[in-house]
């Protein structure tokens, strides 16, 4: 389970849970390695800090630890 810091829930596995948020932020025409790159470039740009865009776990993880999400396990 992973909540958004706007509220969103998501529950699945890593996977499953990129995949949603991609379907509910960029549309589901994109592959989630593409959807993961665009994610960690914004991340980039707005706060400086890298994240790992080749592994919905290591994306999700790090998003949580630099305080984007929260991953509930």
């Amino acid at each position: 389970r992973v909540r958004t810091a706007d509220g969103r829930l998501f529950i699945g596995t890593w996977q499953e849970i990129v995949a949603r948020m991609r379907d509910e932020l960029a549309g589901p025409g994109q592959d989630l390695t593409s959807f993961m790159e665009q994610a960690a470039n914004r991340v980039r740009s707005l706060t400086g800090r890298e994240i790992p865009s080749d592994d919905p776990e290591a994306f999700l993880r790090e998003s949580a630890r630099i305080g984007l999400l929260e991953i509930d396990e």
